[in-house]
């Protein structure tokens, strides 16, 4: 039994060796070709049938379709009167962060007139983000930063122009209600591509600048009703100076108009400010708060004006070391 148990033993033990060898290179083989699968297929969750789930449209509607149909909407809003909620995070010059929670009211008129302000119970007004056809401004009270920065929308975005931790200029666009230029080949010239994965077309605004196209703003569309939900505005470098995601689109009553021609206007907001990492969620229009048109005659020609706001101990010009206007 020695010699004869021990051999036995031990070609068991190498068969059982071999064994595992295979099975382990059996293992290793199935787990490289599901490596390859996913590298190939990538992260996206199947189908039923095993695909990747994107949305590749039979047709899609021409640009200069596109368009037309985006201006139907944004032209039968000269005006917005509205009223709503708001958290904001506030990052200043010198890095301090501030949190800030309030009601806001908002006030505009085409083709730049705005005034968005916020308020807090016994507090008052804390903040005021407003625009005139030449000039910006954004009012912080004492408790927001105790300051005034403002300058001259030609000057917006230049270099010697100075930042501010939430640019007004930039926040018009967000709401999405700009007209688009009909001359599709006149800088900033407009091109669309449609993205499967989010159902929606993209449509970039471009300017030749030293010899190459640069790339101004990026809005997306919705595939089914053109309305905008999500908007991009870069600097002259290319880099994103704001990010906006607009949801819950509402009608907007128009008298004479039947209810499927009203047209249609984000209520919620999502801002981002990369430059200062300063962030700010809107919500329009709630429960016994403003949508409309116009409240009460407002806005009108002079409702809004240069400098409105919360009193403030320090004024700062953005543009001061850009004289041209």
């Amino acid at each position: 039994m020695g010699r004869g148990g021990a051999w036995d033993a031990g070609f068991g033990l190498h068969a059982r060796s071999h064994a595992a060898q295979a099975e382990a290179c059996t293992t290793t083989g199935h787990a490289l070709a599901l490596l390859l699968m996913v590298l190939v297929v990538g992260c996206r969750s199947p189908g039923r049938d095993g695909a990747p789930q994107a949305f590749f449209p039979e047709r899609v509607t021409p640009l200069p379709q596109l368009v037309a149909s985006i201006n139907a909407n944004n032209q039968a809003i000269p005006t917005l009167f509205a009223s709503g909620d708001l958290e904001a995070t506030i990052y200043d010059e010198t890095g301090r962060k501030r949190s800030l929670v309030g009601d806001v009211s908002l006030l505009y008129r085409k083709p730049r007139e705005l005034l968005f302000r916020v308020k807090k119970d016994v507090v008052g007004t804390v903040l005021a983000i407003g625009s005139t056809d030449d000039r910006y401004w954004l009012s912080a009270s004492q408790e927001a930063g105790d300051t005034m920065w403002w300058g001259y929308h030609a000057n917006a975005g230049k270099p010697g122009t100075q930042q501010v931790p939430i640019r007004p200029d930039l926040v018009i666009e967000v709401l999405g209600l700009g007209i688009v230029g009909t001359d599709l080949l006149r800088p900033p010239v407009p091109a669309v591509r449609f993205n499967t994965d989010a159902s929606a077309y993209m449509l970039t605004w471009q300017s030749p600048v030293e010899g190459y196209w640069r790339v101004e703003k990026e809005i997306w569309y919705d595939y089914k009703t053109h309305l905008p939900v999500k908007v991009i505005l870069y600097d002259r470098e290319g880099r994103p100076v704001l990010r906006a995601n607009l949801s819950e689109h509402r009608r907007l009553a128009v008298e004479g108009l039947p209810q499927e021609r009203w047209p249609a206007v984000a209520t919620r907001f999502g801002l981002f400010f990369p430059q200062s990492r300063s962030s700010m969620s809107i919500t329009l229009g709630g429960r016994g708060q403003d949508l409309a048109l116009q409240k009460r005659g407002l806005p009108r020609e002079g409702t809004i004006t240069f400098g409105m706001g919360p009193d403030v101990a320090r004024t700062v010009q953005l543009d001061a070391e850009s004289p041209q206007r």
